[in-house]
């Protein structure tokens, strides 16, 4: 019996697992998801100090269900006559998280692996790829296109930091 092909040992990090991987796609895709993970903690505290949810409660909500709550946060603000740069800040943060979650979260939560092709010792090359009932968009073909999305959601971070300074700017109820 040969010896088995590298993608044919299913190791990630000294783990082994019986799932076919790629153990770069899959730490690039790790990545990725840790990002948004990372943003949507963000997201949470926004709106534990402005006072809408508890921790625990935030946590608790979707990635859409925590960008409507900045809206609807926005929309509370507006209505109390917060500053203008308060507002617009948080519009920024909700504008550039919603961004994050609809381009490229929701397509690697959704996505499949799909062979890319073979490399010379024949071993198989992953891609990503995200079907909807119309289209099927190929996200990644090698890590570094993983990687590239990660860094496209690390692109709403500072809005998000941005946003959490802006409420601290806010006069403090009593």
């Amino acid at each position: 019996m040969a010896n088995p092909l590298p993608n044919d040992i299913h190791t990630t990090d000294g783990e082994t697992y019986r799932s076919p991987a790629h153990p770069q796609m899959v730490a690039a895709l790790g990545r990725a998801q840790w990002n948004f993970f990372s943003l949507e903690e963000t997201v949470v505290a926004i709106l534990y100090e402005a006072g809408e949810f508890s921790l625990v409660s935030g946590r608790s909500l979707t990635a859409g269900d925590k960008a409507k709550c900045l809206r609807k946060l926005i929309a509370r603000l507006e209505g109390e006559g917060a500053p203008q740069d308060v507002a617009d800040a948080l519009k920024k943060a909700e504008t550039a998280f919603d961004h994050a979650r609809a381009s490229y979260r929701n397509a690697l939560s959704h996505a499949h692996p799909f062979t890319a092709g073979y490399a010379q010792d024949g071993t198989y090359l992953p891609g990503l790829a995200h079907t909807t009932k119309h289209l099927q968009t190929v996200l990644a073909r090698e890590a570094a296109d993983l990687h590239e999305i990660a860094h496209r959601i690390e692109d709403a971070i500072s809005p998000l930091g941005d946003a959490r300074e802006a409420l601290k700017r806010l006069p403090q109820k009593p």
